[in-house]
């Protein structure tokens, strides 16, 4: 398990779907912001008559916001969902590092051919 998806899970069970504008009210962020975390399956939501139904943890039915922890604002919010994608971005590129370590190691272990080596037939080609 990541860390942002240790950091990001929320204690409750029940979901309520609501639609890309109030979902962006509802985290603080733009609506274009939750399509992208849509896409980048961030957020869980469905199509419905063409539109995206979002997915989210413990939205009240009366006013549509997510219940917020005691003494947190919407700036602190903001903050950290900010550090979990920013923790999301740097996990996507510690993996592809380390998948370019292993490449490079498995060409550097790689079986020499048979023969003179690239500078002896380089030296071979001037005399």
């Amino acid at each position: 398990m990541t860390l942002s998806s240790r950091l990001s899970r929320q204690s409750m069970a029940d979901y309520q779907y609501v639609t890309v504008d109030q979902a962006a009210s509802s985290l603080g962020v733009a609506p274009r912001t939750v399509r992208r975390r849509i896409k980048s399956g961030e957020l869980k939501a469905s199509m419905v008559d063409g539109r995206y139904q979002v997915e989210l943890p413990g939205v009240s039915r009366q006013d549509g916001q997510l219940p917020r922890q005691s003494g947190q604002t919407a700036g602190q919010d903001a903050y950290v969902d900010a550090l979990l994608e920013r923790i999301k971005s740097l996990e996507m590129e510690l993996e592809a590092r380390r998948i370019e370590v292993q490449q490079l190691h498995s060409l550097l272990y790689r079986p020499q051919l048979p023969g003179p080596s690239w500078w002896q037939r380089l030296l071979r080609r001037r005399t």
